[in-house]
């Protein structure tokens, strides 16, 4: 029988901390232990383009996840994560496109974490399939499974205020695959090269964090990030002001040709008993797009459709949410953001702007259905720029019982 290397973790950690069960307890019981995060999902999503209906991605799947994760034992822990998106009847093959399903509108079923952590001291140490969630390689968990990483990371905390994160990171599973390939790969590059990530986060205070980032994909892209945030509290109020900058270029053999790219933002908040606004602006230099085909983009005018963030772009953002549990409405939540996006005109081509208007309403129940949720999502998007001047609107109906 051949084994199957995504159990190893299990299997190590079973040899690893068997003296865990040295006193007594049965490994049933140091089973029971660990935490099991169960997840039932239906997620229906339609996007329509107004200038070629036949265009439609359309799907409707219902699935979810299976996470676990052992105690820990003699400084070892494992966790395992299994999830699944089955076809349900609103998913013809003439829809396909959604990221709901797999291409060809087919049922998929994926082992996405299996791995072995191990603490001691101020050090943390990860191998093999996990979550990773940072600025430019993250899970956007937006569909039913995320993205999901092979990969080799510790982290550090022995100086107060200060996380040092190293990662290497072989392989990605992106949202409906079942495969893991290297990160040039599912970019659409035929190579099998690894991404080094280095990463430092620095909280001297609640109300403080600077971080900054390093992906150095090789003979691909290299790219930097910083972010700093900061909020101030008045009576009833809190306040903030963020601040983020990003650059690219092209690394080595250059696979995807020359990129030389680079982009700030600045984002203004202020919320007080469940209502928070904010305002932000993002500006990329002139030069080449941004690239970002592993994950969820971190810009703050990049909302659920357009990421705002092509050659010489300009946008700004307005955004309000609201908690209506001080109105008496507890578990439900509602959120709208609003960006316009600019293209400078080049000599043979002008750009119309380009806007975005987004709805988020959630409501979670209470008492005897507690863990049970229903979101409705929509976005409308009107003279694309990345998607050559198109319009399209696009909506999503998510119902999830979180056991």
């Amino acid at each position: 029988m051949k084994l199957n290397k995504a159990l190893l973790p299990f299997l190590l950690l079973s040899v690893l901390c068997h003296p865990a069960f040295a006193d007594g307890n049965k490994p049933a019981a140091f089973l029971r232990a660990g935490t099991l995060d169960l997840t039932v999902m239906d997620y229906f999503m339609s996007r329509t383009f107004h200038s070629d209906p036949n265009a439609t991605a359309q799907a409707q799947a219902i699935g979810g996840k299976m996470l676990y994760k052992t105690p820990y034992a003699a400084g070892f822990a494992a966790g395992i994560g299994v999830y699944t998106a089955q076809k349900m009847p609103f998913s013809p093959k003439s829809t396909d496109g959604s990221n709901v399903l797999a291409p060809g509108q087919k049922s998929f079923s994926v082992l996405g974490l299996s791995y072995l952590n191990y603490k001691f001291g101020n050090t943390e140490l990860t191998i093999y399939r996990q979550l990773i969630d940072t600025p430019f390689i993250n899970p956007n968990d937006i569909r039913i499974a995320p993205v999901t990483y092979e990969a080799y990371t510790a982290r550090n905390t022995s100086l107060p205020g200060l996380r040092f994160t190293a990662s290497q990171i072989t392989k990605v599973k992106q949202w409906t695959s079942t495969e893991f390939v290297s990160l040039p790969k599912a970019a659409g590059y035929d190579t099998n090269k690894s991404v080094t990530m280095l990463g430092t986060e620095y909280q001297p205070s609640d109300d403080l964090k600077m971080q900054l980032w390093n992906y150095q994909a090789y003979d691909f892209l290299n790219t930097s990030y910083f972010q700093l945030d900061k909020t101030w509290k008045r009576n009833d109020w809190t306040y903030s002001l963020s601040g983020q900058a990003m650059g690219q270029t092209d690394t080595g053999k250059a696979i995807a040709g020359r990129i030389k790219s680079a982009m700030g933002g600045i984002m203004l908040g202020a919320g007080t008993h469940g209502a928070n606004a904010q305002i932000a602006y993002t500006q990329a230099a002139n030069g080449t797009d941004m690239v970002n085909p592993f994950a969820g983009f971190p810009g703050y005018t990049s909302i659920m459709e357009e990421d705002c963030d092509l050659d010489g772009q300009k946008a700004w953002l307005l955004g309000f949410n609201y908690d209506f549990s001080g109105a008496g409405l507890p578990g439900l939540y509602a959120e709208t953001d609003y960006t316009q996006a600019y293209v400078p005109a080049s000599d043979d081509k002008s750009f119309p702007t380009q806007h975005e208007l987004n709805l988020i309403v959630r409501y979670s129940f209470a008492d005897y259905w507690k863990g049970l949720s229903v979101t409705f999502k929509t976005a409308y998007v009107y003279h694309s720029q990345r998607l050559d001047d198109m319009d399209y609107y696009d909506y999503r109906l998510i119902t999830a019982y979180k056991f």
